[in-house]
């Protein structure tokens, strides 16, 4: 892999799928950060063509592909495997790092913190449903979020925890973080917080797109807590019950600028939570899996 001459303390790992269109803005979304470089490699799985996605930003040697479907965990690992350096970060390839996201991370990395959560916007604001989406899934990784709320994904890691914990579980088809984080958790590993490291995140733009997300969502989140002892109707409950409190969340989160397009959204969150209520009740109770 070829270096810069002051090697980096960040590497960024680019989990991508298919080689999206949407690869070539979220690498270049990092070869411009300033002023610390990362090291970043991209992990491609499911065919496409990664190096001619990102050609000009990366060297070759730094796109590793496999025709392959990956699950999220062996992404993850893979990509750990193919850096050096002292900390290691992951941004998907529909996302875009804001400028400061490196930097933001080795600050607080320099503090301390051996793992850094950071925060998510929506990257298209200017849409009602991708706001309705944004209001429902992540009011609790909003940077204007409340600390002792926040839910401290998007993390970054001293690779020496890879070392004491091991890496992300490959079985699973999400949620490979979670359970790597209550490992750290029952290390005493704690997590930071740095609301000033900020991922883009691309959420639906239409009305139909976020209905048909949201079903897969309630689809995909029933077949997993059913695996895991869990009836239908519980997972249905916990997620109407915690609603009314997301979305108040994410209106004490925003800022004054927000304001007009959340009020167009909120129409639509509830139709956002039928979909997803439709996706629970109709979700075979055989765990979900991807094909490997």
């Amino acid at each position: 892999m070829i270096m810069p001459a002051t090697a980096p303390t960040l590497a960024v790992v680019v989990l991508s799928v298919g080689a999206p269109a949407d690869l070539r803005g979220a690498v270049r979304s990092l070869v411009t950060q300033v002023p610390q470089p990362a090291e970043i490699v991209v992990v491609n799985s499911g065919g496409g063509d990664p190096s001619g996605r990102v050609r000009h930003l990366l060297a070759d040697e730094a796109v590793f592909h496999t025709d392959t479907l990956l699950r999220h965990g062996a992404t993850r690992n893979v990509g750990i495997t193919a850096t050096r350096a002292s900390h290691v970060s992951f941004l998907s390839a529909d996302c875009r790092a804001r400028p400061g996201w490196v930097a933001g991370r080795l600050t607080a990395h320099a503090a301390g913190a051996a793992a850094v959560g950071s925060a998510l916007v929506n990257r298209f604001p200017d849409s009602a449903a991708a706001t309705a989406a944004h209001m429902i899934l992540y009011s609790r990784r909003m940077p204007r979020a409340e600390p002792h709320q926040v839910l401290r994904y998007g993390a970054s890691y001293d690779r020496a925890l890879f070392d004491q914990f091991g890496g992300f579980d490959e079985s699973l088809d999400g949620g490979e973080d979670t359970q790597f984080h209550n490992r750290l958790n029952r290390g005493g590993v704690a997590i930071g917080w740095a609301p000033d490291v900020v991922t883009e995140h691309p959420n639906p733009r239409t009305v139909r797109a976020l209905a048909r997300e949201q079903l897969w969502r309630g689809r995909r989140m029933t077949r997993f807590q059913v695996g895991q002892g869990m009836s239908h109707s519980q997972v249905l409950a916990r997620v109407l019950g915690r609603t009314p409190a997301d979305l108040a969340r994410a209106w004490r989160s925003a800022t004054p600028d927000d304001y007009p397009m959340m009020v167009a959204a909120t129409p639509l969150t509830a139709l956002a939570l039928g979909a997803y209520t439709v996706g629970c009740i109709t979700a075979h109770p055989t765990p979900l899996r991807r094909r490997a």
